[in-house]
């Protein structure tokens, strides 16, 4: 922590070793990413899916008894989630890794990007709901927690660039 590290890591954007959490967390998007799109029309999606979770963490630089713990919980996580959610995730029209960072949205002097996991859009309606993906444990209700806040904060961004976007006026 500190300024140094804020130069490092921010700034300079020097790259480091992904954590064992990062991983998960990638394997997790990056299967839910496949299953929107290319997975759309597989028939087993939830046994796929969670097959193409297991590849990704056994293809990572984590240690074998990480490996094994991260498996167990993403395999279980993703067949609870792909249970209820599944149908919702193949048949719902929605953009996928809706990415900002070619709109050229500005506010003041900052340049803003930002990725949405998933955005599903009512034309008719003229709503958009936005989706992102935790892959930390599941709660029923908001909180005024840090970790609460920072989600709340991550979603007002996005709602920022949706509004300042181009492809949405």
């Amino acid at each position: 922590a500190g300024p140094q590290n804020f130069l490092i890591h921010t700034l300079l954007r020097f790259p480091e070793a992904p954590s064992p959490d990062s991983i998960y967390g990638d394997a997790l998007h990056k299967t839910l990413e496949w299953l929107q799109t290319a997975g759309k029309d597989e028939k087993d999606v939830v046994e796929l899916s969670v097959n193409r979770f297991i590849e990704r963490i056994r293809r990572s630089h984590m240690n074998t008894p990480d490996q094994k713990a991260y498996i167990d919980r993403g395999a279980r996580s993703l067949k609870i989630f792909l249970a209820k959610n599944v149908e919702r995730l193949q048949s719902t029209e929605a953009e996928v890794e809706m990415d900002f960072r070619k709109e050229g949205i500005v506010l003041g002097n900052a340049l803003l990007t930002g990725k949405i996991d998933r955005l599903e859009v009512d034309h008719k309606a003229k709503t958009v709901l936005i989706i992102d993906f935790k892959s930390g444990a599941p709660s029923s209700k908001w909180s005024s927690s840090a970790k609460y806040i920072n989600y709340k904060q991550q979603l007002y961004f996005y709602c920022l660039l949706i509004k300042k976007s181009r492809g949405f006026k």
